[in-house]
């Protein structure tokens, strides 16, 4: 072992269970910020959720992968999952409503690589 190898970066194959805690942990995380996002910017009325949505997923993509660099690494339906788990366990809105604006949102980011 040469002096400075314990320096180095080991590359370890990603367990499930290491992917499922960055999982839950990112969603956690992406709920935090959409509660703080939903109670601190403020739309007409009239503005559908799924605008809203939109407008958060931007700025919450770039968070992703700077937080989670392996999972944003993956399928992009990895972060809109997370996204859209984090949105509905916030309760902000009823559940109905909630995947309404899903099944709105679906066919802008089906198969993207980002938002």
């Amino acid at each position: 072992m040469a002096l400075f190898d314990f320096l180095k970066k080991r590359k370890q194959p990603l367990t499930a269970e290491f992917l499922r805690a960055q999982s839950s942990a990112a969603v956690e995380d992406i709920k935090a910020k959409w509660i703080n996002y939903h109670n601190t910017v403020h739309f007409k009325d009239d503005v559908p959720l799924a605008d809203v949505m939109d407008s958060f997923i931007g700025p919450i993509h770039l968070f992703f992968e700077k937080k989670y660099p392996v999972l944003a690494t993956g399928p992009a339906n990895v972060f809109f999952l997370a996204t859209f788990t984090a949105i509905l366990e916030s309760k902000t809105h009823p559940t109905a409503e909630v995947n309404a604006a899903i099944e709105t949102l679906k066919p802008k980011y089906a198969g993207k690589s980002e938002a």
